[in-house]
């Protein structure tokens, strides 16, 4: 059977988090959450961890797939250290110490929001294609190849087409006929080591894995809500057949109906496709709660008009809650749009 390295870098000195691999994260530093799922799957038999900081080798508990090659050489510590470059030291490493390999399982603290069940499913998925020659974590953008414009090279101000298209021609075909467009997750990929050995990371065939959040790749401390959120959106994605019974808060104005520009929510229309959803969720088994902050700054109680309106457009749920803060915006970890909820409850 063909050995399989689980790789997990972690070079220090991060400029816009200090320490950012140390980060805690469900309870956990960033290393060892990700070290821990590496462990726990099927498909890795080892795991290196390559970083220039003895803080950050010292810092995690390692178990029986750990193998210590010692810390990264200075000219692989730099902000311009490519992967493939840094990955070719390992193997070499591991060489010297009778190790060899046929892939490598590449994991980023940064990405939290993973398990050794996606691990482990990718791995199969690779091995399913006999083409592929490696793997890499993606998401499908809500946007097409053609209506997508970059900056001119000579001049910023002016916009071209991805094919430098000056004319701009294809931004202006149907959607329909557009090609997709998905960013990388940077949640795991998967190499072949006789192509790194070669010098072509990737090989002539990057299989697609659909899986991960751009936005969860903490880089930025304002991405931890939406590791958390990607946190939770994957514990439906690994826990669809068992049944469980989620709770799903729905604010009422702006989303289940119009906003209203003069404060009189009774001239409020219902915003029938997020009712449909919201229905859809219902019937599913889910909890609903429905919160408003009608009436909280003002003092009037919308009560009646309120529970009026929900029972003339056929809005079910389980509770509905008043007093919600009237602040201008709202940050928070669970926040998920209704796009989101569509993709992963299949409705």
């Amino acid at each position: 059977m063909s050995k399989v390295l689980g790789f997990i870098p972690c070079r220090s000195g991060s400029k816009r988090i200090k320490n950012k691999n140390l980060l805690t994260f469900n309870s956990k530093s960033l290393i060892q959450n990700v070290y821990d799922f590496a462990e726990l799957s099927k498909s890795i038999d080892d795991i290196v961890v390559s970083t220039d900081s003895s803080d950050y080798l010292n810092s995690f508990s390692k178990k029986g797939k750990f193998i210590d090659i010692g810390l990264r050489s200075k000219k692989n510590s730099t902000d311009k250290s490519t992967d493939i470059d840094v990955l070719k030291e390992v193997i070499q490493k591991l060489k010297i110490k009778g190790f060899d390999y046929k892939y490598v399982i590449h994991l980023r603290p940064t990405y939290p929001a993973i398990s050794e069940k996606n691990i482990d499913d990718a791995y199969k998925l690779l091995l399913l294609n006999e083409r592929a020659t490696s793997l890499k974590s993606v998401e499908k953008l809500d946007l097409f190849y053609q209506k997508c414009l970059i900056e001119d090279d000579e001049d910023s101000s002016r916009l071209i087409g991805l094919d430098n298209d000056i004319f701009n021609i294809s931004s202006s075909m149907p959607s329909q006929k557009c090609k997709n467009i998905y960013a990388q997750t940077a949640a795991l990929d998967i190499y072949k080591i006789e192509n790194i050995l070669s010098g072509n990371l990737w090989g002539s065939y990057c299989l697609k894995y659909e899986f991960g959040n751009v936005n969860a790749d903490i880089d930025e401390y304002f991405d931890l809500p939406h590791a958390y959120s990607a946190l939770d959106q994957l514990d439906v994605f690994n826990n669809k057949k068992k049944g469980k019974q989620y709770e799903i808060c729905f604010d009422i104005d702006g989303l289940l109906f119009s906003r209203t520009s003069d404060g009189n929510y009774s001239n409020a229309i219902p915003n029938k496709g997020a009712i449909e959803i919201l229905s859809k969720l219902k019937n599913k088994g889910f909890v609903i709660i429905l919160q408003t902050a009608r009436g909280t700054k003002t003092g009037k109680n919308w009560f009646e008009v309120t529970k009026k309106q929900l029972e003339n457009n056929n809005v079910p749920y389980d509770k509905l809650i008043f007093k919600k803060p009237g602040s201008d915006f709202y940050v928070d970890d669970r926040f998920i749009s209704l796009r989101r909820l569509k993709k992963i409850f299949n409705i």
